[in-house]
């Protein structure tokens, strides 16, 4: 039996140029959203949590996603603390 490859949530990050529990922190932020991440191809139980991991020819649609996500940083959006969002028009 072959063993099969996925790419976990620190694999995924590279793709999106943030680290691992970034992308961690977007499963949990997106879910039940508009927008919700790609889901994963496999879902492993590890003590109470998961691990997650999708396979590799997966990155397109992962740089899809991110390119329609909002929030921190994203493009049309402001960084918390900037002063744009509360500015007078």
């Amino acid at each position: 039996m072959a063993t099969i490859e996925y790419r976990g949530t620190s694999y995924v990050g590279t793709w999106l140029g943030v680290e691992g529990s970034t992308v961690t922190q977007y499963l949990a932020r997106y879910a039940g959203t508009d927008n919700p991440c790609p889901e994963p191809d496999v879902k492993i139980q590890q003590g109470k949590g998961f691990v997650y991991g999708w396979a590799s020819g997966r990155e397109q649609e992962w740089r899809e996603w991110d390119a329609r996500r909002l929030g921190q940083g994203a493009a049309g959006t402001s960084k918390p603390g900037s002063g744009r969002r509360n500015q007078a028009e």
